[in-house]
């Protein structure tokens, strides 16, 4: 009886929520080796859990609104390799609003899948809640979660892609103070001018995190124990 964004955010909150109750080597040994703590937000789902996961979804869900969501294809569960559950948290619930696929397998093409309903739901930027925006006047946006985490702080937002965010989550920041922490090629300098762009339309006020070039992301800068060699600046 629920309506479509509610049975979505009821199926990927389940995915998620099962994927905190996995063996969590996998993930463990990837953050890890990229000098990062694993996150206890961030779940795991082994392949080898795949086929109990999409026999589980099918008995508590049914197959027709599982592939309406293109959770399913006519095999089953679509993704059949080793990943990290990243979530897009929702302000105002315990639900999750969309779950980005983080590959763990480095000889697999893809790097990221994200399982979302944007025609109902504007998934917001892991790890963004409502306790983060209370709690904190300023943020660091980064491009991807894996630079956030570098950082070794709460206090971040993770852009998927210099292109992708949106600008009404904006508004979220108001009488917030945003860092931009891009990446240094031209690519993240061009993405970082663009959010800027929109943060002076909003009177938000902002700065750039900058570092040797020589180190595209943060990182990179992390694994070569150098995240002490960033500085601020007002422009690029």
């Amino acid at each position: 009886s629920l309506n479509l964004k509610a049975k979505f955010q009821t199926i990927i909150s389940y995915i998620y929520l099962f994927s905190l109750k996995t063996n969590q080597s996998k993930k463990i040994y990837y953050y890890t080796n990229r000098k990062i703590t694993p996150p206890n937000d961030i779940g795991c789902i082994p392949k080898e859990d795949i086929k109990r996961l999409s026999n589980n979804l099918t008995k508590l869900f049914g197959r027709e609104i599982l592939e309406q969501f293109q959770i399913f294809n006519h095999k089953g569960f679509k993704y059949y390799f080793d990943v990290a559950v990243v979530p897009s948290f929702d302000l105002y619930s315990n639900l999750i609003t969309a779950i980005r696929f983080r590959v763990l397998d480095p000889s697999i093409k893809i790097k990221e899948i994200e399982i979302s309903y944007k025609r109902f739901l504007n998934p917001i930027p892991y790890p963004l809640n409502r306790d983060k925006l209370l709690k904190f006047n300023t943020f660091y946006f980064t491009e991807g979660h894996i630079d956030g985490l570098s950082l070794g702080i709460e206090n971040f937002v993770a852009i998927e892609g210099v292109n992708s965010f949106n600008p009404y989550h904006l508004g979220y920041f108001k009488n917030k103070n945003i860092i931009i922490a891009f990446d240094q090629d031209e690519a993240g300098k061009k993405g970082a001018l663009k959010l800027s762009t929109y943060l002076k339309k909003l009177n938000i006020s902002h700065k750039f995190l900058t570092w040797d070039k020589k180190y595209k992301d943060l990182n990179e800068l992390k694994q070569a124990n150098l995240m002490h060699k960033v500085f601020l600046q007002d422009t690029l």
